[in-house]
């Protein structure tokens, strides 16, 4: 709702510099199209490969390492700052670490991020932005929506075209392994609702030559606890083009009854939850043609447990 007094202000999603891949022309009876496809970074990290092995420098941290292979890949790489800044584990930490000939950056980066809570999203620049999400306040969201809309949420909140939660099988318990020790994280230690399946064990496991005495093995279990815990699919919100909700933005999500004294069930589908993933949606609407554009928005629970 707008009016020429109080004009919505506009937003604009994040402008991405990509390399066009390939070109597509297409002509049938009644239609011509171009199809245009384009690689951004992780796919130009995949074409580097280091041309002969290479061991970090003792003093180098996993951001010192990886600007230095992105910077051999053509890329930038920029951190997040305030509640998004990266953790210690990326700024500080100073791991063993040895690239062997051949390996793509690709790989380099994922295994530099692997015993870190922390992750990555496009940035402006055609490169990565590292984030950090371990230390967020949820309560502090970057958006809110409503499932059903009325007059009485317009102005504070954004309407749902559907929402899904799902509950799942999931690891709930991670060893860090080291050099000569490993650390166990589980997930009935942590401050957690309980799940279905939380007596089934199911265990994830990340190798850390850093982790060589026992603080620093328990550590890594816990981030690498943190790190699955966060970007595990829990929901997916359809909605109206939001633009400026990016990747591990913070949302609210109010599920509410139709009337006001209605017995409602579905109370627990109120949460925060973060973004893990984004999409659009375009089509054509049925009687119009006009186009309609929908964010989807996959999305996990906000609070990472400590």
């Amino acid at each position: 709702m707008s009016s020429t007094d109080d004009p919505p202000e506009a937003e604009y999603g994040t402008t991405l510099l990509l390399n066009i891949s390939r070109i597509v022309s297409r002509v049938e009876p009644g239609k011509t199209t171009l199809t245009v496809e384009a690689d951004g970074p992780w796919e130009q990290l995949a074409r580097f490969r280091a041309p002969q092995a290479w061991t970090a420098p003792a003093a180098q941290t996993r951001g010192d390492i990886f600007q230095r292979v992105a910077g051999r890949a053509g890329l930038v790489v920029t951190l997040a700052s305030g509640d998004r800044a990266p953790s210690d584990a990326w700024t500080t930490d100073t791991p063993e670490f040895a690239i062997a000939a051949g390996e793509s950056a690709a790989q380099t980066l994922r295994r530099l991020l692997e015993p870190t809570d922390d992750f990555l999203r496009l940035s402006a620049s055609g490169g990565f932005e590292i984030c950090g999400i371990a230390a967020t306040d949820d309560a502090e969201t970057d958006g809110a929506f409503v499932f059903p809309m009325s007059d009485a949420y317009v102005g504070d909140y954004s309407h749902i075209l559907s929402f899904e939660r799902f509950d799942e099988r999931r690891p709930n318990w991670h060893r860090a392994v080291g050099p000569d020790r490993y650390a166990d994280t589980f997930l009935h230690d942590l401050a957690v609702a309980a799940e279905p399946w939380t007596s089934d064990p199911v265990l994830a496991i990340t190798r850390d030559l850093s982790a060589d005495d026992d603080s620093k093995a328990t550590a890594a279990a816990e981030r690498g606890f943190h790190r699955r815990f966060a970007v595990q699919p829990r929901a997916q919100l359809v909605t109206p083009l939001q633009s400026a909700i990016e990747l591990y933005d913070v949302i609210f999500v109010a599920i509410v009854p139709s009337l006001p004294d209605e017995t409602y069930p579905w109370d627990y589908l109120s949460a925060p939850y973060r973004v893990i993933g984004r999409g659009v949606d375009f089509r054509r609407g049925p009687a119009t043609g006009a186009p309609v554009y929908n964010s989807v928005l996959d999305l996990g629970f906000a609070a990472v447990p400590d």
